[in-house]
Formats: structure tokens, C-alpha cells, sequence
């Protein structure tokens, strides 16, 4: 019993472990989107692209959205809209705050409909974060920090029968940015 408690407790510690580690590195990686988004910023403003990005939110603001949907705001999410605004260089279309607002009750609402139809999609907490030109909306999973695309119009056509509504498009939000970012810098130059 003793030997088991000890493994128990080691185990425990291991994983404590790696979620620290994971969460390090993932924060580690969003400071460095954020440092680049800061140099590349200023290439926004050369290419004339003034228009693909938006002012950033305020606090207020974001506080008002939550506490209207009884929602928070993913935090790597959060702090690309506090610190920079939106994006819109590429597919998906980072929303703004005011998108936001628009399609977060149409995109809950979907999804809840989905969900009657694909009962895996209970496992995931979806938080929508951007649109594709199709109408596809770009979300963020807040168990797996992952970037899927809920599918526009899925199961419309006869090869999407069976199928899963939603793929991975990023294995976090940091990619999502940094995507963003190599559009910037591209078009810089």
C-alpha cells in the first residue's frame, strides 16, 4: 500500500509536471508572437494594409462581453485583442469584438445543433475566434488550446455524410498568429 501511495504521488507529480512545462512553453511561444507582432506592426502601416487590422479592445469592453454571454474570453485570444486588435490578412478572419458579438450566439447556436448529430462534439468547449470566406468559422477548443474549422454547410454534399464537421487547423492560437504574422512580414517586403 505504501509503494502504491508513493507511485500514486509520483505519478501525480509528473503530470503536475508536464501541464507546467506545456503551459511554460505555449506562454513562452505567445510572448514571441506578440514580440514579432510588435516589429511587424509598424510594416502594416508601409504596405497600406491599414484596413486588415483594427484598433485594439479595451478591457471594459472586453469585461462587457463576457458578462453579457457569461463567457470568457480565451486568454491568448483575449490579449491579441487587447494588445493589437484583430487581424484580417489571411483566412480565417481573426473577429473583432463587434464580430464577436454578431456570431457568438449564432455560432453557440449551431453548434448545439451539430452537437444533436455528432455526440463527439461534446468533448469539445468551442470558443469561435475567426470566419473563412466560405463561412467556415475558425474556433478555438479550451480543453486543447487547438484552432479547429467548424465546417460552413456540412453535410450538405453525399461525401460529407459520416464525417466529422470539424478539422484541426492549428495546433494552438499562437499558430494562428504566427500565420498572420509571416503575411505581414511577406507583404513587407
Amino acid at each position: 500500500r505504501s509503494s502504491d501511495l508513493t507511485t500514486i504521488r509520483l505519478r501525480r507529480q509528473i503530470v503536475l509536471f508536464i501541464h507546467q512545462h506545456n503551459t511554460i512553453c505555449r506562454e513562452t511561444y505567445m510572448e514571441k508572437m506578440f514580440q514579432i507582432l510588435e516589429t511587424a506592426w509598424p510594416a502594416v502601416k508601409t504596405t497600406g494594409l491599414t484596413g486588415c487590422v483594427t484598433a485594439p479592445e479595451t478591457e471594459d469592453n472586453l469585461l462587457l462581453f463576457e458578462d453579457k454571454y457569461a463567457t470568457h474570453i480565451p486568454k491568448d485570444y483575449r490579449q491579441l485583442l487587447s494588445h493589437f486588435g484583430a487581424c484580417h490578412f489571411v483566412d480565417p478572419q481573426i473577429y473583432t469584438l463587434k464580430d464577436l458579438d454578431r456570431y457568438y450566439p449564432l455560432f453557440l447556436q449551431q453548434w448545439e445543433d451539430y452537437k444533436k448529430e455528432y455526440p463527439l462534439l461534446n468533448n469539445i468547449d468551442p470558443f469561435p475566434v475567426g470566419s473563412f470566406g466560405d463561412g467556415s468559422v475558425a474556433f478555438l477548443d479550451r480543453n486543447s488550446l487547438k484552432i479547429y474549422i467548424l465546417i460552413h454547410d456540412f453535410g450538405i454534399f453525399s461525401d460529407d455524410v459520416g464525417d466529422f464537421p470539424c478539422e484541426l487547423c492549428f495546433e494552438n492560437f499562437g499558430e494562428l498568429v504566427e500565420m498572420q504574422v509571416e503575411i505581414i512580414l511577406y507583404l513587407q517586403q
